[in-house]
């Protein structure tokens, strides 16, 4: 928790009913724990290869959405499946 502490500082105290607020909390960790990631020598070393692509999602258990990280623009979006599989 006190990884997160200068996220949660950054965004202001939530309350438990701003869930607007909790869920930029939720996703701005899994922003942290990539970056975190990147500070391991043989992580950064096969990103920089090409050899390992690190990803970033969020599952919303309430809701049963999957947010995918886009890595270029660094936004969350649903994964949605096509209608052809479904």
């Amino acid at each position: 928790m006190s990884q997160i502490a200068p996220l949660v500082e950054g965004l202001g105290t939530p309350t438990p009913k701003d869930m607007a607020t909790i869920r930029k909390l939720e996703l701005a960790v899994v922003e942290h724990s990539l970056k975190s990631l990147m500070t391991f020598p043989c992580i950064q070393t096969l990103v920089e290869r090409g050899k390992l692509t690190l990803h970033g999602a969020y599952f919303g258990v309430a809701t049963g959405v999957l947010l995918v990280r886009d890595p270029e623009t660094g936004e969350f979006k649903p994964c949605v499946q096509p209608d052809s599989l479904s």
